[in-house]
């Protein structure tokens, strides 16, 4: 087929290079980035140390959890600014009040409040958060036909063939690099994400943003392996002296907002209201989860201060069955065991 040069190579030429202007203005568009705080990045150091606190730009939501592991994505600092991409959906968390999980949709025009759970009920949450993600990643164009365009059709049929060439082309020429990229988002690799990202949740980091973790049981891949995906979710990582440890250590901007709930607890104050109680309670047992027998204990031995009373109210305000296993435990504390009840 003869094409005229001078003019359907020149119209095909010019309708190439106005589709190529339009992409790279949706590129600019969509890659500008926006300021994105923490509502509670400017309270007291008190606030911050008391409660929970967390953000995540959501890349993935899995509506299978019903949990804080629904929500895939890049962890935003809480203390400082974070630069994230205009229309990013945010998931932020503090324990402070009865709405800990609160959805923004973060553009150059603030922080659009979308939608608000309490913690243990967030299944409504989650499935909004899915449909908002889906509706943003949907891009419509919308073709208006004009005379020029009509005027143009034999050379959009041109550019399609070589279109559909330059696709095959691109499938048949995919490198190894993208190959291997692929594979390693197996089985494996989801639990060990999981398996850290549950680490990250409970917020079981020392008082300088360091977790010591063992990955013997959930995976089998190389320590070099196991650094790289532990970077990829933003964290620093190193090998600890014994095999399966791994140092894994929050960037500075973290280390402050994730002190270790435990010991905020347990060295810092003397003895904790029923809310602090049920609040330690809830995330221990959803961090161990019941045994077989539906069970969970809990060591007590180095409490600074052990109420046997304040337990059993708390355990049963949340529906559970205690035991004390040491005689002395209102002095010596010991070990509980929680049952459901």
């Amino acid at each position: 087929m003869k094409i005229d040069k001078k003019g359907g190579r020149k119209k095909m030429i010019n309708t190439i290079e106005r589709k190529i202007e339009n992409q790279n203005a949706k590129g600019e568009e969509k890659m500008k980035m926006v300021v994105y705080e923490h509502n509670c990045m400017d309270s007291a150091r008190y606030h911050l140390n008391k409660y929970k606190h967390w953000a995540k730009r959501i890349e993935k939501v899995d509506v299978t959890k019903t949990n804080g592991f629904a929500f895939q994505g890049e962890w935003l600092q809480v203390t400082s600014q974070n630069l994230v991409p205009n229309g990013s959906l945010v998931v932020e968390f503090c324990g402070y009040d009865g709405k800990e999980f609160k959805l923004y949709r973060v553009s150059e025009n603030g922080k659009e409040e979308i939608a608000t759970a309490e913690r243990g009920k967030l299944i409504e949450f989650i499935r909004i958060a899915a449909e908002e993600l889906e509706k943003g990643a949907e891009e419509q164009e919308e073709e208006q036909e004009t005379g020029e365009q009509k005027a143009e059709e034999k050379t959009e049929e041109v550019e399609k063939k070589e279109e559909q060439v330059e696709e095959k082309e691109t499938e048949e020429t995919e490198t190894k690099n993208q190959k291997e990229e692929k594979e390693m988002m197996s089985v494996e690799k989801k639990s060990l994400v999981d398996f850290i990202e549950g680490e990250i949740m409970d917020g079981l980091f020392n008082e300088d943003g360091d977790m010591l973790i063992n990955v013997s049981d959930v995976t089998n891949f190389s320590d070099e392996e196991v650094i790289k995906v532990v970077e990829s979710l933003g964290l620093n990582c190193e090998k600890a002296a014994e095999d399966g440890n791994f140092w894994v250590s929050l960037p500075e901007g973290f280390i402050f907002a994730h002190n270790n709930l435990l010991n905020m607890y347990f060295e810092n104050q003397g003895g904790m209201t029923d809310e602090e109680m049920a609040e330690l309670l809830y995330n221990y047992i959803n961090y161990k989860g019941f045994d077989k027998y539906g069970e969970v204990a809990l060591n007590t031995e180095f409490w600074s201060a052990v109420i046997p009373s304040q337990i059993e109210r708390v355990a049963e305000y949340l529906g559970l069955e205690c035991e004390f296993l040491n005689p002395n435990f209102e002095t010596e504390g010991g070990i509980v065991i929680f049952r459901k009840s």
